[in-house]
């Protein structure tokens, strides 16, 4: 586990980007819980996030944990701003949650609390004790069953397949996180994200990040606004076009 907390100070601006322009107007606490598989920067995407907030002067904690994620094993971070010391999310505790697989997002189910926002990618990515055990990947709909049940707010956002689009698969993080920020759910703006994001990124990085995170973003406020109904979780529907 490590963490990132700072002091009380606040900053604003009147602009009307995506997510809270002043920190002051944060939520007293949000719980934020990412899962996906190793390799997919679950744990870099939680660093992105704690550094957004500590750039607005909300105090942030991340935990992390892992199972043989060097070989595709469950990865997953919890992000708690504003509430203290430990970086827990217990059961039906979690205002978001951010699965980039969706068999990790079954496994998570049970932390979101009702009505919470939860992005799921739906892109599969059979852990290898399946094929060694000759056994088949669930379909979509019966994981993503539990996550219906708890709330109305289960997006499939197909963000695998739209960095692969892209250039990179391995920006769909990236994409969740613009989306969140699209969606209004992230305390800061759009440019704080950016920033924390690139603080520590090569240079060549720059472009490819900035439109990773424009995609996101501009897919979480056609979500927002109901302009984008065939992302929404329904239980007919395996994986998205």
């Amino acid at each position: 586990m490590w963490s990132v907390r700072t002091g009380l100070s606040r900053r604003g601006d009147p602009t009307g980007d995506p997510g809270l322009s002043d920190a002051r107007n944060a939520p007293a606490c949000l719980r934020i819980f990412l899962a996906g598989v190793g390799g997919q920067g679950v744990v870099t995407a939680a660093g992105w996030l704690a550094l957004a907030a500590d750039s607005v002067g909300l105090r942030v904690v991340v935990g992390q944990a892992h199972n043989m994620s060097q070989r595709g094993g469950c990865v997953s971070a919890a992000v708690v701003i504003e509430a203290g010391p430990v970086a827990a999310i217990g059961p039906r505790e979690a205002d978001v949650l951010v699965a980039l697989e969706p068999m990790e997002a079954a496994r998570a189910a049970h932390l979101l609390r009702p009505q919470g926002l939860a992005l799921v990618d739906p892109h599969p990515i059979p852990p290898f004790t399946l094929a060694q055990a000759g056994l088949e990947y669930p379909a979509p709909h019966l994981l993503l069953a539990d996550l219906e049940q708890a709330t109305d707010r289960c997006f499939r956002i197909p963000a695998h397949r739209m960095a692969a689009e892209g250039g990179d698969p391995r920006d769909a993080n990236l994409l969740h996180l613009g989306a969140l920020q699209g969606l209004g759910a992230l305390p800061w703006k759009a440019d704080d994200l950016r920033r924390a994001v690139l603080q520590n990124a090569p240079t060549t990085w720059e472009e490819r990040v900035v439109l990773a995170l424009q995609r996101g973003q501009a897919l979480g406020r056609e979500l927002s606004i109901g302009t984008c109904e065939e992302h929404l979780v329904e239980p007919s529907k395996g994986e998205l076009p």
